[in-house]
């Protein structure tokens, strides 16, 4: 990148330059068209209708028409009514639609209408003056560009309908998607439709501005809907029509720039449909400033003069994390670098709208695989939205041909780019704009143009070069172990392919298909999923996303084609036929050469227990197996709960609570429960008591559904890796929970990252792609099967490992610090290598209650840990440690291991002593002796103890004397106040009784108990 500092370039300081003047709008419109299109949730559907000719228009000529479907026959004619004035709208909506739509609504009907495949079409006396979508053509669930869950909005520059409703439709040419149930733009539209000469209509003379004073040091421009002329070099040339940019970035010149870190040098120019200026430009030009979706802009250009080329700016220097969520603002519409190492933290609209989410440091954790739900997550979230940028395309053509890939180059099969890869120094222009898709919203982008050449690849600029910093892998890593378990979420395999209709599901229940749409795409899928599932080389797996429908089985369909390619006829499927009510189940294939299932499988569904609500959880399928070898037995509990997505919204248990933990939390949890009390009741499977829990619990290892499995003895093997992306943050929905006996016999587990960490344009689906990218972007290997990582377990069932720890129990004065030991020895008494992998209580550990100080328990190096001596309530405390022990051959064995607490009393820090004489029946004389026995004085003294019932004071010296019933409290006079190491200090009383007078401990010297002498 040329970063030197061209010849300072003052504005409108360039001598002879010539402005030439430009139509700054479109022609008044001739005709209404369609303005805005809302297809959201439920019944929020509306159709805008836009007169912007400059006149009162009657409606009664004009019909609005809907084609459902594909169809060429009208589902639903709307005839318009009355006046529509000039520069008003005219919309139709839905009659349950949301009261915000309906507030704007000139016209309702209950009849169904639009969804995203639908086309509409606006006539004037049987002549059609604008379409949406094509007569005629079914798309599949959205038009090219959006209609799906979308608002889309036409573009201002648009002041022409399309008048014919049979030519090809994609809605990023002239609408512009915003996220689902958007409505607060329904009721007006603003067009350049207005034929005023673009100056204003009165002459105004613009006013003389620098880039920062028209930027402002705010979110918006301080001199909004002024006539500015401004001058600045262009470093970002996006123009073109739609889905270019439509416009160039302007920056001051180096020389010119102000000191005002909030002000940006940079400002977006909108320029229509023109191509006026190139990279590098020194632009002096005349517009209007306003604020287009949150960035500011300079549009209606009536003069613009290229004054001198070549230029150059300085890239601001930008790095992540943010220090707010605005700080971006301060640099909208400027040349940027960032000097440090950024990673792929997300990608999943790189192939739709040519864009990747980038965060320093590493990639983004999700912030419940880390820390509980509430503010330990929020705090961890809040970092994570200020450590975030996205990279962007030039420009916001959906599914570009080609797609940026790894090293600079264009993304293949072959060339991918991963999660957790690198870009160092990325430069490009700060934007703040949409990606060109209705779910890629507004938000700040850096457009790559490299050091201002061309690649090709990139219009006006180069891509970005992303260093391979997470390769591929090739096989899973090593599990040890005699037997292999595994558990693969695999993305909606079904067999009947996803037409339209509902043909897939429990009778009943019919619902879409899912999974393949093509004979094509389902050949691609299968091929990539054996694949899979044959580097997985495990013996039983568990899958999830199956099609459930009466008399299609993919499990078997799986192991038949396992057996086909390796050669083999030991794979076989556990028959289970339909599960529940949802489209889709859970199953078991396994080797049947080497395991067989030992007992008939069990189900866990509402009927079991109903907290286990299966209309909303898969029903979990449970089988126990025994090797062929062997007659130990393991028993695994397949599952998918209910995902985190579309919340209730009755603000229920379920609803979000806003603590990280998303949607569906309590019906998980009680899945959870209902699980723990099946399997401890030995009923999985055929009960025994070795059981490893798999699946996708929809949880992260934070959430309460995962630490419902914890608190009930089982481990959590994954530990802190990860299986699934959302939304840029990492972490793991895909579980292997080990009972209590069967956590010694684990040697290893590890997740295959084969998916999570690929591109999903990189998948069998051939939608939204040209010819060559069918071809160049697919091929029969195991990456990118599905969007989740399968998760594989090695296990050595009895292995025979033993564990000692030293000491065993936890002994020492209160608060004080205890080194713990961990050996391990094999069958043969030879030593295995130990790591302590997690240490923890069971009493909190916050510093907040009796006796509690925090760092209760810490890991001191690899097989120590160090634990504190103290407990406090009714319950014992117990140190619990996962351990791992390794072998001399790389065997590996996992157990939890448990140390009680024994406090050792204290040492007292005081003595008492007492005397008390009686005389003449009921009265008594005592003096009592207080000894401090520490080495520091005791400045001020209370000494608190019991009476004997009946024993009553009536006066006392050397102390003041409060007694309560049978409690008694002496403090000291101001005379005995201190008591120094070693001495002591006297007091007493004389009283009467009728019974005992002796005083009753324990005696307590400042809430320490006192050692009683005599």
């Amino acid at each position: 990148m040329r970063s030197t500092l061209a010849a300072p370039i003052g504005l409108l300081s360039l001598i002879g330059s010539v402005m030439v003047a430009l139509p700054a709008t479109a022609e008044p419109a001739t005709e209404l068209f369609l303005s805005e299109y809302i297809e959201g949730s439920s019944y929020n559907k509306a159709i805008e209708v836009y007169n912007g000719t400059g006149a009162d228009v009657d409606l009664a000529p004009y019909v609005l028409t809907q084609y459902s479907n594909g169809n060429t026959s009208a589902s639903l004619t709307l005839d318009l009514t009355g006046t529509l004035a000039a520069g008003d709208v005219y919309v139709v909506a839905h009659s349950s639609a949301d009261p915000a739509i309906l507030a704007q609504a000139d016209l309702t009907t209950g009849a169904g209408l639009f969804n995203g495949d639908d086309a509409l079409v606006l006539s004037k006396d049987g002549v059609t003056v604008d379409a949406f979508g094509q007569v005629g053509v079914d798309p599949g669930s959205e038009w090219v560009g959006g209609g799906a869950n979308d608002t889309l909005r036409r573009l201002p520059g648009i002041c022409t309908g399309d008048t014919d409703e049979t030519n090809a439709f994609d809605a990023s040419v002239e609408w512009e998607a915003f996220a689902s149930d958007t409505f607060d733009g329904l009721g007006s539209h603003t067009a350049t439709c207005t034929g005023d000469g673009g100056d204003g209509g009165d002459g105004e003379t613009p006013t003389v501005a620098a880039i920062h004073d028209v930027q402002g040091a705010g979110a918006s421009s301080p001199m909004v809907g002024e006539l500015v002329t401004v001058e600045g070099i262009v470093v970002g040339d996006y123009e073109g029509p739609s889905p270019a940019l439509r416009g160039f970035y302007l920056q001051q010149s180096d020389a010119t720039v102000d000191a005002d870190p909030a002000t940006s040098e940079g400002i977006f120019v909108f320029n229509y449909n023109n191509d006026d200026v190139d990279l590098g430009d020194v632009v002096e030009l005349t517009g209007t400033v306003g604020e287009y979706q949150g960035q500011t802009q300079i549009s209606s250009v009536t003069a613009l003069a290229v004054v001198d080329t070549g230029a150059t700016v300085t890239p601001a220097t930008v790095t992540l994390p943010f220090a707010s969520a605005d700080a971006a603002e301060a640099f909208e519409g400027m040349l940027v670098t960032f000097p440090q190492d950024l990673y792929v933290t997300e990608y999943y609209q790189q192939g739709r709208s040519g864009e990747v989410v980038l965060s320093s440091g590493a990639r983004l954790q999700q912030p419940t695989a880390v820390a509980a739900p509430g503010a330990p997550a929020q705090a961890i979230q809040a970092a994570n939205d200020l450590n975030r940028i996205t990279i962007d395309d030039a420009t916001n053509a959906q599914n570009a041909d080609p797609i940026f890939g790894g090293g600079g180059n264009p993304l293949t099969a072959s060339n991918p780019l991963r999660g957790g890869d690198t870009v160092t120094d990325l430069v490009g222009v700060m934007t703040y704009t949409w990606g060109g898709y209705s779910s890629s919203p507004n938000a700040y982008r850096v457009r790559p143009v490299g050091d201002l050449s061309d690649t090709g690849l990139v219009p006006g600029g180069v891509v970005p070069v992303f260093a391979a910093a997470n390769p591929r892998p090739t096989e899973p890593e090593d599990v040890g172990g005699s037997l292999k378990v595994a558990s693969f979420n695999v993305l909606n395999y079904f067999l009947t392919l996803d037409s339209s209709g509902n043909q897939c599901g429990p009778v009943g229940y019919e619902d879409d298909c899912r999974g393949a749409e093509t004979t094509e795409e389902f050949e691609r899928q299968r091929t990539k999923l054996l694949e899979a599932l044959q580097a997985l080389d495990a013996d039983v797996i568990a899958l999830m996303e199956m099609e459930n429908t009466p008399g299609v089985d993919p499990a078997a369909d799986l192991a038949a084609g396992l057996n086909a390619a390796q050669g083999i006829t030991g794979w076989e499927s556990i028959d289970t036929g339909v599960l529940g009510t949802d489209v889709i189940r859970v199953g078991l294939i396994f080797r049947g050469d080497l395991v067989r299932p030992s007992g008939d499988f069990t189900v866990m569904d509402s009927s079991v227990d109903p907290r286990f609500d299966d209309t909303r959880n898969r029903p979990s399928l449970a089988q126990t197996f025994v090797q062929m070898n062997g007659s130990e037995h393991v028993t695994l509990v397949v599952n998918h709960l209910k995902s985190k997505g579309s919340c209730p919204g009755d603000g229920s248990a379920d609803d979000n609570a806003g603590d990280g933990a998303a949607c569906w939390n309590a019906t998980r949890t009680a899945a959870a429960e209902a699980l723990v009390d099946w399997i401890d009741a030995g009923q999985a499977g055929n009960g025994d008591p070795d059981v490893v829990v798999m699946g996708d619990l929809n949880a992260y290892a934070k959430e309460d559904p995962i630490q419902t499995f914890i608190d009930a003895g089982y481990a959590d093997l994954s530990l802190g890796n990860y299986s699934y992306v959302f939304d840029g943050q990492w972490g793991y929905l895909d579980y292997a929970l080990a009972s209590p006996s069967l956590q010694p016999q684990v040697t290893g587990v590890t997740e295959f990252h084969i998916n999570a960490d690929e591109v999903p344009v990189l998948d069998y689906n051939t939608n939204y792609q040209s010819p060559a990218q069918i071809a160049l972007l697919y091929a029969p290997d195991m990456y990118r099967t599905s969007d989740h990582d399968p998760i594989l377990l090695g296990l050595d069932l009895d292995s025979g490992v033993t564990f000692a720890v030293t000491p065993d129990v936890v002994t020492g004065p209160e608060h004080s610090l205890v080194d713990v030991d961990v050996t391990a020895a094999g069958p043969d008494s030879a030593p295995w290598t130990v790591e302590i992998i997690n240490a923890f209580s069971t009493q909190a550990d916050d510093g907040m209650a009796a006796g509690d100080l925090p760092g209760d328990a810490t890991i001191v190096d690899g097989d120590t840990a160090r634990f504190r001596a103290e407990e406090y309530g009714a319950d014992e405390r117990v140190y619990v440690m996962y351990v791992e022990a390794v072998g001399p051959n790389g065997e590996r064995v996992y157990r939890a291991l448990e140390v009680p607490v024994e406090v050792e009393p204290a040492a007292p820090t005081c003595s008492v002593q007492s005397w008390t004489h009686s005389w003449w029946g009921g009265g008594f004389v005592t003096t009592m002796l207080v000894r401090n026995l520490t080495d520091e004085r005791i400045n001020g003294w209370t000494l608190d103890y019991d009476m004997s019932p009946g024993a009553r004071i009536w006066l006392g010296w050397n102390g003041n004397i409060t007694q309560t019933g049978n409690d008694v409290s002496v403090s000291n006079a101001f005379y005995n106040s201190t008591i120094w190491p070693g001495s002591a200090r006297s007091f007493g009383y004389l009283g009467t009784h009728r019974g005992s007078a002796e005083p009753v401990g324990p005696f307590m010297l400042n809430g320490q108990q006192c050692e009683v002498i005599g």
